[in-house]
């Protein structure tokens, strides 16, 4: 007996065997991961797994065909529930910023070993990676006098190794920045203002992380620290010389 078609709960295969007939694939992104973030994949569907019933796990491309080099997982179902789910983890089994499509099947547990019909895929967007620049406008500058006052602007640029989907953007803020070194801007969050009249260095940090909430989605990382990365530099505030006294000898 044929098993009906499964739904995939963010998890999905393929028949390591031979191809199966796939949907058109959605364009959108299912769930983001970055780093060593991992998702795992796990069956749901009208159909209620037997012990002994193995949940197929294949990679595909956008086109439906097993990935090169990708062996199928086949994971039997013990009759504990996540016994037969697939953990894929950037850098291990996602390497490549981009799209990774995951598809699943049935197999009845034996005698009948009966195949069950392909799932829809899911998607996973694995983001890049990403340098972050801290530039000062200045290095230091001066506390009062006539030369060199203005006070410096930080300026933080998070780059990705590569373009990044819609929706998916930075976030930044500057904690762990010296006490009392300045505000962030007003208008924009990428820049630091100093505005310390005290003698003394300063050290202005930026960290960046990821942010995909405008997708709807949920992005996967290590530590949930959404691929923190940071960035800092040096200002240092020097004070006005004093007014001379001039004597004669």
């Amino acid at each position: 007996m044929k098993t009906t078609s499964k739904t995939i709960r963010l998890a999905v295969a393929f028949c390591f065997l031979f191809i199966l007939p796939l949907s058109v694939f959605s364009a959108t992104p299912d769930i983001y991961v970055c780093g060593t973030g991992s998702v795992t994949l796990a069956y749901s569907g009208t159909y209620v797994l037997a012990t002994g019933d193995k949940v197929v796990w294949q990679k595909v491309d956008a086109g439906g065909v097993p990935v090169s080099g990708y062996t199928a997982v086949v994971n039997t179902f013990s009759g504990t529930a996540g016994s037969a789910d697939l953990t894929v983890t950037g850098g291990t089994d996602i390497t490549a910023a981009g799209e990774h499509f995951w598809v699943a099947h049935v197999i009845s547990a034996d005698p009948a070993a009966c195949t069950g019909d392909v799932s829809t895929p899911i998607d996973i967007y694995m983001l890049p990676t990403f340098t972050v620049a801290v530039t000062p406008a200045a290095t230091t500058y001066c506390v009062a006098g006539t030369t060199n006052t203005t006070k410096t602007v930080v300026s933080s640029l998070a780059t990705p190794a590569s373009g990044l989907p819609a929706n998916v953007v930075f976030t930044y803020d500057w904690n762990g920045t010296t006490p009392g070194a300045g505000t962030v801007d007003g208008t924009d969050s990428k820049k630091f203002n100093m505005t310390s009249v005290t003698p003394a260095s300063y050290t202005v940090t930026s960290n960046v992380k990821y942010d995909v909430s405008a997708t709807g989605k949920t992005l996967k990382s290590a530590g949930g620290t959404a691929c923190l990365e940071t960035g800092s530099t040096t200002i240092t505030v020097a004070p006005k010389p004093g007014t001379p006294t001039i004597t004669v000898s």
